[in-house]
């Protein structure tokens, strides 16, 4: 999801096959690990980072910041 991203832009449609795939796996690996174990199993999906369309004209120039 990352790659296609940083390439496609985060609302992309490259990215949205990307989380549905994604997602697919999860589903098949949780019905998979409550098919074969006897006890209940929760799945934490974490990520390193967030993504957002940029705006070219909010974008704040650093070295007009106050020190």
């Amino acid at each position: 999801m990352d790659t296609e991203g940083h390439h496609y832009g985060p609302t992309s449609t490259q990215v949205a096959k990307a989380v549905k795939t994604v997602d697919d796996y999860v589903g098949q690996l949780k019905q998979r690990i409550d098919k074969e174990l006897p006890f209940p199993v929760d799945i934490i999906v974490v990520s390193d980072h967030g993504m957002t369309t940029i705006d070219p004209g909010k974008r704040i120039l650093v070295g007009t910041l106050p020190n």
